[in-house]
């Protein structure tokens, strides 16, 4: 099979950019280099078309995926990747600053952490204490990183394609700083968002089965 892009200058590219860029196809062709060998043939320098050769492969994902970095591979399954998401009408930069405002009493506080310039500076914002954190945020806080995972992969079709395309690998939020919602850096915590990440690429796997998506 041909493939051909259009538009698209992709000399250079590593695998990890290639999968992001090939999951942003349609869905004939999502998830094609993970399960397929792709050969560079040509770059068209007049037209600017990239053409590929797609043919059958071995390549599976593998059993463990950690992601940590949002710039990383796996990246967009971290929730300081910048996706925006729409959730009860209002636009949040990224899940990160949507989970980071729910935490706060005052819709004042949360408004603040809406407009922060990034994930990271929304994070900050979220932790500081000096803002009233609600009375039932135990209670709650994984209820909100589920609905603000499934906005984001839900309204992003390539980044649920992405992540389904990982089959039936563990997902793990690898990370040092964190043992409710990481793996704590040693595989000792709870890594929450992984699997939040696991159950919500199940539900998105059934749902394609049920459409009869190839």
């Amino acid at each position: 099979m041909i493939l051909r892009l259009h538009g698209k200058r992709l000399t250079g590219l590593t695998r990890v950019e290639l999968r992001r860029l090939l999951c942003r196809l349609p869905a004939t062709f999502v998830g094609v280099d993970l399960y397929f060998r792709i050969r560079f043939l040509r770059d068209l320098e007049e037209s600017g078309d990239c053409v590929f050769e797609v043919t059958p492969g071995t390549w599976r994902p593998p059993e463990v995926i950690r992601f940590s970095s949002a710039t990383g591979e796996y990246g967009c399954f971290s929730n300081f990747a910048r996706h925006r998401i729409v959730i009860d009408g209002q636009t949040w930069k990224s899940s990160e600053h949507y989970f980071q405002a729910q935490k706060l009493e005052d819709p004042k506080d949360r408004e603040v952490i809406r407009a922060a310039k990034t994930s990271m500076r929304a994070a900050t914002m979220g932790r500081d204490r000096s803002r009233k954190l609600r009375s039932d945020w135990e209670s709650v806080k994984v209820s909100v990183m589920r609905e603000a995972v499934a906005a984001k992969f839900r309204q992003h079709p390539h980044l649920a394609a992405e992540l389904v395309a990982t089959g039936g690998a563990e997902l793990v939020a690898h990370t040092a700083k964190d043992a409710f919602w990481g793996d704590g850096g040693d595989g000792s915590g709870q890594n929450v968002l992984g699997r939040l990440l696991m159950d919500l690429r199940a539900e998105l796997a059934e749902e394609k089965d049920r459409r009869g998506d190839d």
